[in-house]
């Protein structure tokens, strides 16, 4: 990664730190109101009116399904909560176990769950075991899929087409993130179709999950920022090709699935 966007990254995650330290203690009765109101929900156990307290697609990691509507999360339930992180939330204290952060929403435990100011669920990174192992099974469909020279990774992380490329991120064995890319109209088993690199490192940026993966192509450096909170006019990820300093490609994903 270029030396200017590394000082780009630090400036916006020392906000992020300032933000989070200035507000995480200074919630209004309105906003408590607004926080209680979901804890009481999971105390008395409302499930079909948590079902309508959910900003949907409610997205879930890389291969696992998003939950598309109020009928699917209450049918995948038992997939997203469990009875420990429930009684986590049930018990907890706002002025503690919360605290708001800005534009991105409230968020509890550290970015497990996050809010809106409306008090809709828009992010769950909590992950219960039941869905860890549908995860896994997902995985290995997954990998049956690919050309046998590529299936040496651990896990896919995400996927996403720009308006002409389709891209992958894989997290490889050794610790190391591989970066695939082609046009859309070629097919992968093609192996001069692709553009390839498996010396990717993540980097993450605050709590609210984003993050971006930044891979090095002869004398190119590819990075991907991926905008899990961010403005609604902000696409879910990007393509940034650098040469040196020089900004010489930008490309915004038109869907992503991680």
């Amino acid at each position: 990664m270029n030396l200017k966007f590394k000082k780009i990254i630090a400036v916006l995650v020392g906000t992020f730190v300032l933000t989070l330290q200035a507000r995480s203690q200074e919630f209004t009765h309105a906003e408590k109101e607004v926080i209680q109101h979901f804890i009481t929900t999971i105390q008395t156990e409302n499930w079909a009116e948590l079902s309508t307290m959910v900003h949907y697609p409610l997205r879930r990691l890389y291969p696992l399904p998003d939950v598309k509507n109020e009928e699917d999360f209450l049918e995948r339930f038992d997939e997203l909560f469990d009875t420990p992180f429930l009684e986590l939330i049930a018990e907890s204290v706002i002025d503690s176990a919360w605290a708001e952060v800005g534009w991105r929403g409230t968020m509890f435990n550290n970015g497990k769950l996050w809010l809106d100011t409306d008090g809709k669920l828009i992010r769950l990174n909590y992950q219960t075991e039941v869905e860890k192992t549908q995860q896994n099974e997902l995985i290995e469909a997954d990998r049956a899929t690919l050309p046998i020279s590529l299936r040496n990774y651990e896990y896919p992380v995400l996927s996403f087409d720009t308006d002409d490329l389709h891209v992958r991120i894989d997290k490889l064995n050794d610790g190391n993130y591989r970066y695939m890319s082609w046009i859309i109209s070629s097919k992968l088993i093609d192996v001069n179709a692709y553009t390839i690199s498996e010396n990717g490192i993540l980097e993450n940026h605050g709590s609210g999950g984003n993050h971006s993966y930044s891979f090095t192509v002869d004398d190119l450096t590819f990075v991907i920022p991926i905008h899990v909170m961010a403005a609604e006019s902000s696409p879910p990820a990007e393509i940034l090709i650098y040469q040196g300093e020089n900004l010489l490609l930008t490309e915004a994903a038109v869907w992503l699935k991680n």
